[in-house]
């Protein structure tokens, strides 16, 4: 079975790309541990799982630090795990890799994505390749690609490469195009208090909405708010329209969809399939 992973630095990413992969690629969530292959089972016999109903033991707890598994249309199985922070990515992708030699079932290709809001995208690239060098992994020449090593490995950062921000960015737009008057009052609502929050800079209370990322991510709560009150914005990304076959086109979400497309070329489809 083609197998490729996935490592992010949050489980909105996590959200973020599942839903991506089910929009553009047809792929649908596996939800317990007997819709996976043997090799796959034993990988997750690593993770403790805490609940297991009607004899099937369940997977699609986002709370539980372990991989979400999606299966594309063509076969194609992929494992999105979260992490936090490039030196976390790096410990992460050591007991992974780890645990595939084990099984002798590496995945066809791997694939990074990062937010690039706490410095310029081309610092965070250079420390990644120090991390895919650390764990013997060969990294992509550029921010964006798909390596040739084996396996191939592809990094990517949000919202697109070269450009500094975060998953926020992209959920803006896509926001946007598919709550338009909820965006625009979100937007208001959260601005306003931004600019309560900088005319209190001594004041503990608004430090996070005064971080580079905080406005957008208060926009995007705002939204949640309505959306799924009383959910996280996961459940949101998981069960709204951000991303959805009406704002596939949008804009910001092409160079994602790029990436994961030259992604996927590397895994090979079932044969009789073609990606």
């Amino acid at each position: 079975m083609s197998f490729l992973y996935l490592v992010t630095e949050g489980v909105h990413d996590v959200a973020f790309l599942g839903k991506l992969l089910c929009v553009g690629w047809g792929a649908s969530r596996v939800r317990t541990m007997e819709g996976l292959d043997d090799a796959r089972r034993s990988w997750m016999g690593s993770f403790k799982w805490p609940l297991s109903r009607g004899g099937k033991t369940e997977i699609d707890r986002l709370a539980v630090p372990a991989p979400v598994f999606y299966r594309l249309r063509v076969g194609t199985l992929v494992a999105l795990r979260n992490s936090q922070g490039i030196s976390e990515i790096g410990k992460t992708l050591a007991i992974d890799l780890e645990s595939f030699m084990r099984v002798a079932s590496s995945p066809d290709a791997i694939g990074v994505v990062l937010d690039s809001d706490d410095e310029a995208p081309t610092q965070r690239f250079e420390k990644l390749k120090a991390v895919l060098e650390g764990v013997q992994l060969v990294a992509p020449t550029v921010l964006g690609g798909v390596g040739d090593g084996t396996p191939r490995v592809g990094a990517f950062s949000l919202p697109e490469p070269g450009t500094t921000g975060t998953l926020e960015d992209v959920l803006l737009a896509l926001g946007d195009a598919a709550y338009p008057e909820l965006s625009e009052a979100a937007r208001g609502y959260a601005g306003a208090w931004r600019t309560k929050a900088d005319g209190d800079p001594a004041s503990s209370h608004w430090k996070e909405i005064r971080k580079p990322a905080g406005g957008k991510k208060a926009v995007i709560g705002a939204m949640t708010a309505i959306l799924k009150p009383g959910k996280s914005t996961q459940v949101s990304l998981e069960d709204n329209g951000w991303v959805s076959d009406e704002t596939k086109a949008v804009v910001a979400l092409q160079p994602c969809l790029a990436f994961l497309q030259a992604l996927l070329a590397s895994v090979p489809p079932p044969p009789g399939i073609a990606l």
